[in-house]
């Protein structure tokens, strides 16, 4: 198993993992949406591996991407939540099946954190499924309680709703 950043060459497999994560996620996709996300994902890893997204993959042969764990660092004016206004999300922790409970996620996330720690980053937010909610407590996140309330005004449509 080799441990490392995705380059751009690892594109295709990396918009794989997050159809694979999204179909697992949302309990199936239909063929026509994946066949509309497909280019709308290649296009983002495109323009924004390495820059704005991080992709910490563990693979298996030459290429073959069996985990992933996608990093999305923002910069926004600081405040004192976050000094140096750096913040990150934490997107598609994702492990194909046959190589999971293997401790797998568990070292990119290791190796995430320390990359967040070494850009800068005061603080990295998740959504945590059920399945990786206890990792993510094992690794030091804890459920956040917002002063304010998250909103979000929804600008386009879902293909699939």
């Amino acid at each position: 198993m080799e441990y490392r950043l995705a380059k751009k060459k690892d594109i295709a497999e990396i918009v794989q993992r997050r159809i694979d994560y999204l179909h697992e996620h949302h309990k199936g996709l239909s063929v026509s949406y994946t066949e509309h996300l497909i280019p709308k994902l290649t296009l983002y890893f495109t323009k924004h591996l390495t820059k704005s997204i991080h992709a910490y993959v563990a693979t298996v042969k030459p290429s073959e991407i069996v985990s992933i764990a996608l990093l999305l660092v923002i910069e926004k004016p600081a405040r004192p939540s976050f000094m140096n206004g750096k913040t990150a999300t934490v997107l598609n922790v994702y492990t194909k099946p046959a190589y999971r409970r293997q401790g797998i996620a568990e070292k990119l996330m290791q190796m995430l954190l320390a990359d967040a720690h070494s850009k800068g980053v005061d603080s990295v937010d998740l959504t945590a499924t059920p399945d990786g909610y206890p990792l993510y407590q094992k690794l030091g996140f804890h459920a956040d309680q917002p002063i304010t309330k998250p909103m979000k005004f929804v600008v386009t449509k879902r293909l699939d709703a």
